[in-house]
């Protein structure tokens, strides 16, 4: 290959690179600015609806539902690479104990006023900006 011909190449094989970098990068600021907020479940998952879920800018998440006559719930963060929503939580079952469980959804719409997520089965879970 002569120089010229090896100087292109390099040139187009940079561009591709920061182009897939910053779009990859871009999505997650932009959906981690529609995410942060309070959202309400309106169908699937586990229950009859009425979970929320609290996201803030700092990566930290809480949600809460009722059982009965009590609130229950945890706290937790998050990280979001393109449309997938890493979590890191401890449930209320474990009673304040050391083991934390992470789960990854799949973010399928989000928009100001929507947000579809799937679990690795497939599940969705639906929920509307409170």
């Amino acid at each position: 290959m002569k120089r010229r011909s090896k100087v292109v190449f390099g040139l187009a094989l940079f561009t591709l690179i920061v182009l897939t970098v910053r779009v990859g990068f871009g999505g997650s600021a932009a959906n981690k600015k529609k995410l942060v907020g309070t959202w309400t479940l309106i169908s699937g998952g586990y229950g009859r609806g009425g979970r929320i879920l609290e996201f803030s800018t700092d990566g930290k998440m809480k949600t809460a539902a009722r059982q009965g006559n009590k609130t229950v719930g945890y706290e937790g963060s998050y990280r979001l690479k393109g449309d997938r929503q890493e979590m890191t939580t401890q449930d209320a079952e474990d009673g304040g104990g050391n083991s934390s469980r992470q789960r990854v959804m799949k973010i399928t719409t989000l928009s100001d006023r929507e947000l579809i997520v799937a679990d690795e089965k497939g599940r969705k879970r639906a929920h509307s900006r409170k």
